[in-house]
């Protein structure tokens, strides 16, 4: 690997040094731009070429386009609890199928479920009614880590962390790894 029998000399050094300049291009943008250049043409390489090599590239540096997304974790009990809610199954209910939805708070470090109930709607007073069960059983966390949903972020949540003293950190927006373990057990 390495050689291409398509991409000349001129080209893997064009390649090269656009990746340098734009190390988050995508060889789709690269191969358009070199044919719009007249640097290659349609009949003589293909996307293809151009993106096994941009591969290649990036073997090579050891580089990926992807961010690093590992979870932190932390070393003693209550001091992250994440909360999220899910979707369960449809139930029966006065002769229609409802959906259900299971709220769950665990902590971060050990896995424990410290609180988790069902409910049919999805608010702040039914994730509150879990968290009150949670830290009268279990004391209060340090910080409560939760998704950006209007259940968690909102001006009664912010109220009542503040009261019982505990912090609240809002995951960053399609992260769904940040609470991965919360949707594993609901599931």
């Amino acid at each position: 690997m390495g050689k291409s029998r398509v991409l000349d000399e001129a080209c893997q050094e064009y390649i090269r040094h656009m990746k340098a300049q734009y190390p988050r291009i995508p060889a789709a943008a690269l191969y358009r731009q070199m044919l719009s250049e007249g640097i290659i043409t349609k009949n003589t390489v293909s996307e293809s070429s151009v993106s096994r090599f941009v591969r290649h590239i990036m073997e090579e540096k050891k580089q990926t386009t992807n961010r690093d997304m590992r979870r932190y974790e932390r070393p003693h009990i209550n001091e992250v609890w994440c909360g999220d809610s899910s979707v369960g199954p449809r139930l029966l209910s006065e002769g229609s199928k409802k959906k259900v939805f299971i709220i769950a708070l665990i902590d971060d470090a050990s896995r424990f479920i410290t609180g988790a109930d069902v409910f049919f709607n999805d608010t702040f007073v039914n994730l509150m009614s879990v968290m009150k069960s949670a830290v009268s059983k279990y004391g209060r966390p340090k910080v409560w880590n939760f998704d950006n949903g209007s259940a968690y972020k909102n001006k009664q949540m912010e109220l009542l962390a503040a009261r019982i003293g505990s912090a609240i950190n809002y995951c960053q927006p399609y992260t769904p790894t940040a609470k991965a373990y919360v949707k594993t057990f609901v599931m």
